[in-house]
């Protein structure tokens, strides 16, 4: 198998595995001519994303943490921002991943950690699935969720990201209602 035909491969696996659909034409010989993906009626809303959620934390193990734990469960806010939709690459008629902002206001000090920040980011990887990202300013120290949206209700797991400390639990975001 030839190189190009093989980087073709890889990048389709990696775009089935991402939600993303894609359209190949032929080269007229034989070939592999063009390659154009794109979410095309999978795209994510962004805006069903935005708002601010009540968070709540379930720890379920945890290693190494700087103060004492005195709760297994914390609960706050995660708030993310609505960005306009990202527009579509002619070329490809794909459109690049939204990455949202955001604000969170969780005290995670009685698990057993604290978090240096109030920033977070958020996207969605293939819709319903999504990734937000608590104090993302830094490579340790952040908390990193991976969830199921389905509707006003995201259900999914977090993970301290950090050295030598490590936790991780279970996370449900319930949208607050629009005032």
């Amino acid at each position: 198998m030839r190189s190009s035909t093989r980087r073709v491969l890889v990048a389709l696996i990696a775009a089935a595995l991402a939600g993303v659909s894609c359209n190949i034409s032929g080269s007229g010989s034989g070939g592999i001519g063009a390659v154009s993906c794109g979410f095309g009626s999978n795209a994510p809303e962004v805006a069903a994303l935005s708002g601010t959620w009540q968070a709540r934390f379930e720890m379920e193990s945890s290693e190494g943490l700087p103060l004492e734990t005195k709760a297994r469960t914390v609960e706050g806010q995660v708030s993310i921002d609505t960005v306009p939709p990202a527009p579509v690459d002619p070329a490809t008629g794909a459109a690049p991943r939204a990455v949202m902002k955001g604000r969170f206001a969780i005290d995670f000090s009685p698990l057993g950690f604290a978090l240096g920040g109030d920033s977070a980011i958020a996207w969605y990887s293939a819709a319903p699935t999504l990734s937000i990202i608590l104090h993302p300013d830094v490579d340790r120290g952040n908390i990193a969720i991976t969830g199921i949206q389905n509707g006003d209700t995201i259900d999914g797991q977090w993970q301290l990201l950090g050295d030598p400390m490590r936790a991780k639990g279970r996370v449900v975001m319930t949208r607050s209602p629009a005032k």
